[in-house]
């Protein structure tokens, strides 16, 4: 590894970048650089159906079940992920199962890792959470037999169920090696510094560099996949497409995150990605950054 790789800039994410993308591009037979994406063009092509769990909801009806005496629910198909760069990043939820009541069964989430490997091939996967160790962390998961749970335990009534470790699941579907990052980002925040999202967005482009038969592939994703990963997606979104302004950024990652299934059936402040008005803003500042240096290379 380089010493700019160790203190990555982003002038020099750019220019790696720039030669990821020709590679993608010769790879998914699309059209020339001069022209947008074609998956800008048509979000359809960033859906990912084949991953999806029965979510409950809330009736909006407030019908009363007559066993319980309590309003009722409903279940929704709620997709897992969708696609950034068709057959090359993904972002997604946590593959495995969640601390909410209404999230996915263990059936659900093993169905979904075995896609992720055996259909998506995904090769690389990077968490963006504090919540959980590292899935290369086999201390951190051994602590606690059953999985990891939020803290302080007065989260307990509202999140009752532990984060499962998916990794050696992943691990399993496949005999090449699966790799796993973990840059930690607080829930509806953004990166601590510049630097450390720098040094994560190079890990990434060097994920993408690799000669690989089946075409390196990344799933970014935090708890939801809808704040932390996007933010970290448009980063990585902007270097390889630095034409592009914020807003288009912004757009392309609502509109795949808008391909998921019953992503207009949650909770309106779960309906925007990235999720956070500070999560956009510092979206804009960073492509805003990548525009200006961009342009030095035209």
């Amino acid at each position: 590894m380089t010493d700019d790789d160790e203190s990555p800039s982003i002038s020099s994410l750019i220019q790696r970048a720039r030669k990821v993308k020709e590679k993608i591009m010769i790879s998914n037979n699309t059209m020339s650089s001069s022209s947008p994406p074609s998956f800008i063009l048509d979000p359809s092509e960033l859906s990912y159906p084949s991953s999806t769990y029965n979510m409950q909801i809330d009736n909006d009806d407030n019908v009363l079940d007559s066993q319980t005496n309590k309003t009722a629910a409903e279940a929704v198909q709620r997709g897992y992920c969708n696609w950034l760069i068709p057959n090359t990043v993904m972002i997604g939820r946590y593959p495995g199962m969640t601390p909410e009541t209404n999230g996915p069964t263990s059936d659900e989430c093993r169905r979904h890792i075995q896609n992720m490997i055996e259909d998506a091939k995904i090769s690389l996967f990077c968490c963006l959470q504090t919540e959980v160790p590292s899935q290369d962390d086999d201390d951190g998961w051994t602590h606690n037999e059953y999985g990891v749970y939020l803290t302080p335990e007065s989260l307990r009534n509202e999140f009752p169920n532990p984060f499962t470790r998916y990794g050696p699941l992943a691990q399993s579907f496949t005999s090449e090696k699966i790799s796993f990052l973990h840059h930690p980002i607080q829930d509806l925040g953004v990166p601590s510094s510049i630097d450390t999202l720098l040094s994560l967005l190079s890990k990434l482009i060097q994920h993408l560099e690799m000669e690989d038969d089946h075409h390196p592939k990344i799933y970014l994703h935090c708890w939801g996949g809808i704040g932390r990963a996007a933010l970290t997606g448009s980063c990585l979104a902007s270097l390889l497409y630095p034409e592009l302004s914020a807003n288009e950024i912004l757009d392309w990652i609502q509109q795949g995150y808008n391909t998921r299934a019953g992503a207009k059936s949650v909770h309106p402040a779960l309906q925007k990605s990235p999720q956070t008005e500070q999560q956009r803003a510092f979206v804009k500042e960073f492509v805003g950054g990548v525009q200006t240096i961009a342009r030095r290379f035209t």
